[in-house]
């Protein structure tokens, strides 16, 4: 769906990073207001390790589903490791 818009992966993986301080209200009911890694409104590039590694409190299936995407997938290690540059794609993105 990214793609038929115009956005690369690195766009698409770069702007999954907002998910860092947002927190699922309406997918699943039972958790309601469960954040979407473990540093909580914080502005950080935790949520591609959480997602990653598994340890994220929450994570859509697509989210996961992305992050082993050939294609996406190494935007989400390349943009866990550095801040900076998951930044500087989020900005551009």
């Amino acid at each position: 769906m990214f793609q038929h818009h115009g956005f690369t992966a690195e766009d698409t993986a770069a702007l999954m990073g907002a998910h860092t301080v947002s927190q699922q209200d309406f997918t699943f009911a039972s958790e309601i207001g469960v954040a979407q890694d473990t540093t909580p409104n914080v502005w950080d590039n935790q949520y591609y390790n959480d997602t990653l590694d598994g340890s994220a409190p929450f994570s859509f299936p697509s989210d996961v589903n992305l992050s082993n995407q050939t294609s996406v997938g190494p935007y989400y290690k390349s943009f866990g490791q550095n801040k900076t540059q998951w930044e500087a794609s989020f900005a551009a993105a």
